[in-house]
């Protein structure tokens, strides 16, 4: 029993198909661009959200990390420099980084890099930090160990970024499940409401009240797309589930206004699941 359960791991991580590189090189530019971009956006107001004396002190935000958290306020002090030239030196190792990350260069040497200056500059403020830095990060993670050199088979970093959305997705379900405002709909109709949210496109969404089945609909068909997304694993219906999981990430950025989180998610379902490799060729 053990060895065929063995087999079929093997099987399932090396020997189904083979995998090119299209999917590693599509995740690693992506997150290279969504890192410059988010960073570019953020410089103008630097010294407001994530400076010394920003709205909220550096003191304040030190009680939200731990003594050994490593951050750009605690480089500073260390070695006794003028935050401003600190942060000139951040900005320009930190562009070229990404521009690096962007265009393959050391991919794993960068990564390694841009983990410790990434986390470094948001834990300055981590009021401001939400799941897109997170999910950016272990972005990051996953370019440090994927191959950058010629494989005859990626399948098993691929499998590997497939797990873990898996089971990301999975315990968001589940928590949602576990709140009687998403099973009841609540949640929604508070989401698309909140004063930060639908500020881009205003979208009059007082109208859904007339429909308010709609409500629950949407929740639990959130629950069940987070929940069972192991279903996206059967070939029959990866294309249809990956599918509505791409329109639920654009609903989020639409009405939510969340672009960046919803745009890195995009990509890891996209590098997890696209078929970038149209000739699949079985192994023998």
């Amino acid at each position: 029993m053990i060895e065929k359960i063995l087999v079929l791991g093997n099987s399932w991580f090396f020997n189904q198909r083979k995998e090119n590189f299209n999917f590693i090189f599509f995740f690693r530019i992506m997150v290279g661009f969504f890192l410059l971009l988010d960073f570019v956006l953020i410089i103008p107001d630097y010294k407001e959200l994530f400076g010394i004396h920003s709205l909220i002190p550096s003191e304040v935000c030190n009680l939200y990390n731990s003594p050994t958290t490593i951050t750009t306020f605690k480089v500073i002090n260390f070695i006794n420099v003028k935050e401003e030239y600190y942060v000139i030196f951040f900005f320009i190792i930190y562009i070229i980084l990404c521009i690096a990350l962007i265009l393959g260069f050391y991919t794993r040497r960068i990564s390694f890099l841009l983990i410790i200056l990434h986390t470094s500059f948001y834990y300055n403020n981590p009021n401001f930090m939400y799941g897109y830095d997170y999910f950016i990060s272990m972005s990051l993670f996953h370019l440090l160990v994927f191959p950058s050199q010629s494989l005859i088979n990626y399948l098993f970093y691929r499998r590997i970024l497939q797990i873990h959305l898996i089971v990301a997705y999975f315990f968001s379900g589940f928590d949602k499940l576990l709140g009687y405002n998403w099973r009841n709909g609540e949640a929604i109709w508070k989401a698309i409401t909140l004063p930060s949210s639908n500020n881009d496109f205003r979208i009059n969404f007082d109208s859904l009240l007339n429909f308010s089945t709609i409500f629950p609909i949407l929740s639990w068909s959130v629950i069940i797309l987070e929940m069972f997304y192991i279903l996206i694993m059967i070939k029959k219906v990866t294309n249809y589930w990956l599918f509505f999981i791409v329109l639920m990430h654009l609903g989020i950025a639409i009405a939510l206004n969340l672009y960046l989180f919803s745009a890195i998610m995009i990509v890891w379902n996209l590098a997890a699941f696209y078929n970038f490799n149209p000739t699949k060729q079985l192994t023998k």
